[in-house]
């Protein structure tokens, strides 16, 4: 039985996570629709990110799932199966502020190690989930400031699946 409730709830949090997106899903929201109560679901699992994890893996492994879900696991493929929580605000906040320095990504995001930030953009820019605008940006490249970042393509399609910027920023605070 304790193995079928953890399939279950799993996959109540791929089809929360394909509805809503990363930033908007609760516990009460995938133990709910896994019919299992809050106890149950922290006998399997200690954390939300720990079921979303392993959401994503199932969401990898179904031979069919929505696009979005897709680029989420893509994007945890690319960063070898770790999709922090930082990263995740980065990228929402890219998304909020089209253009943003460094430093505003890094505020808005509501963290504070601008060369952590820096880190993090650099590996997205790598894996082609942010690019940086402008030719004057390159020429202070070493200066968080001048950097003016935006999603790609595949930026957008994870952002949906991690949900809204607004979800992902208000998630933070909490």
């Amino acid at each position: 039985m304790s193995e079928l409730q953890r399939a279950r709830i799993v996959q109540a949090a791929v089809d929360v996570l394909a509805e809503l997106g990363y930033g908007a899903i609760t516990i009460a929201q995938i133990a709910g629709r896994a019919g299992v109560s809050r106890k149950t679901f922290y006998e399997h699992f200690e954390e939300r990110e720990g079921c979303l994890i392993a959401a994503i893996e199932e969401a990898r492994a179904a031979p069919a799932g929505k696009a979005e879900v897709g680029s989420m696991v893509d994007l945890s493929d690319a960063l070898g199966g770790r999709v922090t929580h930082r990263t995740l605000l980065v990228l929402a906040a890219v998304a909020e502020r089209p253009g943003g320095s460094n430093r505003e990504i890094a505020e808005l995001a509501g963290l504070t190690d601008e060369s952590q930030i820096s880190r993090i953009l650099m590996r997205l820019e790598r894996l082609g989930v942010v690019a940086r605008d402008g030719g004057a940006a390159h020429a202070k490249r070493s200066r968080g400031e001048a950097n003016a970042w935006r999603l790609t393509a595949w930026g957008e399609e994870v952002r949906k699946a991690v949900g809204g910027p607004a979800a992902r920023v208000e998630a933070a605070g909490k």
